[in-house]
């Protein structure tokens, strides 16, 4: 399931329904910390081998649900995981993507947005920058927005406009605007 930017209030009906009938769910701490309820058993791990073994280990578990960030189709972790559960009864269910939640946040339409992730991957993105009007960077990592803008200045690209969304949809979620060069 994709878990939306993350608070409970932006996940689909849908996929609050499927979390609150597992048997267990597995993802990053961070993601079943945001939607496992007391009681409910856990499973940690990002690596898709680690979480499509740890499915064919747990047989006492009838019901599993893999919370993943954001929306299954962009940028996930399902892509790889999808392939490990081919013996597996699988129902993927969308979330809210990060590009969406933010681009209606800032109050601007996401048609002509083209989005790139440098988040876990090594991708020069002042190409992208150069030749496309928007773009969506998925960021990640310590100080990853703070790195990207190092790129875009140390590129001659210092007055970019830049908008960062950060524990979106969560009650301290902060969004910040300003040009590479300040933020």
């Amino acid at each position: 399931v994709g878990i939306g930017p993350g608070s409970k209030q932006a996940m689909t009906g849908e996929v609050r329904d499927a979390l609150s009938q597992a048997d267990c769910i597995i993802g990053a701490k961070r993601m079943v910390e945001a939607v496992a309820e007391n009681g409910q058993s856990v499973h940690n791990a990002i690596d898709p081998e680690a979480i499509a073994e740890f499915i064919r280990e747990h047989r006492e578990y009838h019901r599993f649900v893999v919370a993943m960030s954001g929306d299954v189709g962009f940028c996930s972790g399902t892509k790889k995981l999808l392939p490990l559960l081919s013996n597996c009864d699988v129902n993927i269910l969308p979330g809210l993507s990060s590009m969406v939640y933010l681009c209606a946040k800032l109050g601007k339409s996401y048609e002509d947005v083209v989005p790139v992730s440098i988040h876990g991957r090594d991708h020069d993105i002042i190409p992208d920058v150069r030749r496309n009007e928007r773009i969506f960077a998925l960021v990640g990592g310590e100080n990853g927005m703070g790195k990207l803008c190092q790129e875009l200045t140390a590129a001659g690209l210092d007055d970019v406009k830049v908008s960062v969304g950060e524990r979106l949809s969560y009650p301290d979620e902060q969004i910040t605007t300003g040009t590479a060069d300040i933020l």
